[in-house]
């Protein structure tokens, strides 16, 4: 499972990245690092490998202007939406389903109507099913609404961590690969967030294009300086001791 974030997906180095992060691992030792990048490459060969890739868009969306319903729901949409409402003929049909996209969504049209991509709608973290009337009822920080609701960022965690509780710890992509039992952890471009931590562990973060690991300046060619040679040695040692506890 890979988690990459908006700003890796729209980057077009991503491919060489890869390539630089393979050759990176090895150079500075992080034989782990590379051995699942390796064994990833090994699996993507196989007629039957699947990867699960999670997309998060850290930044404001308007949803309700992306997928617009063009049947009679149309006219609910446009009272609501006033001014900023898409005219029914701008919108890119979706075939069999009575939505439209975005007009500037042209890029994702062909792959929706070819049922390669699907909008999901009335989705959300909640504790409980709710209708909008009892949504409507409930006083703010009743235990059957979700957390902190209306605020953007926590509103984020909570979709990471599927869950209604700020406090949850774990993500759902952690918690698949803890269920599906496997050995590679959630790798991620975006950082250490919620969707790839489990109880006991945090997701294998690989840095996006350009990014070296946090370390600069360990490149065979650097090792004559003396306190650059040290902190090389120092840093191998804490990976053996990672690596020992790998094995037990």
């Amino acid at each position: 499972m890979i988690q990459v974030t908006n700003s890796f997906a729209m980057n077009p180095a991503r491919r060489r990245w890869l390539k630089q992060v393979s050759t990176l691992a090895g150079a500075l030792g992080l034989g782990h690092a590379a051995q699942l990048l390796s064994a990833k490459n090994a699996w993507a060969q196989s007629s039957d490998y699947k990867a699960l890739v999670c997309i998060f868009l850290y930044g404001g969306n308007d949803g309700a202007n992306t997928v617009v319903p063009t049947d009679a729901r149309y006219e609910a949409y446009r009272a609501v939406r006033g001014a900023m409402a898409i005219p029914r003929a701008s919108l890119l049909p979706i075939t069999a389903i009575p939505f439209g996209l975005h007009p500037s969504l042209s890029a994702l049209a062909p792959l929706a109507n070819a049922g390669r991509i699907a909008p999901v709608f009335n989705v959300g973290p909640l504790v409980r099913p709710l209708t909008k009337v009892q949504f409507r009822a409930l006083s703010n920080g009743a235990s059957d609404m979700p957390q902190n609701l209306f605020s953007h960022s926590d509103q984020q965690v909570l979709w990471e961590s599927s869950s209604g509780n700020a406090n949850e710890r774990s993500g759902w992509g952690g918690r698949v690969v803890t269920s599906l039992g496997m050995t590679v952890p959630v790798v991620s471009v975006g950082g250490n967030s919620r969707f790839g931590s489990t109880a006991a562990t945090a997701p294998l973060v690989l840095p996006e294009p350009g990014g070296t690991f946090g370390v600069e300046g360990l490149q065979p060619e650097d090792m004559d300086q003396v306190p650059t040679a040290a902190r090389k040695a120092a840093l191998d040692t804490l990976y053996g001791q990672l690596q020992e506890t790998d094995t037990e």
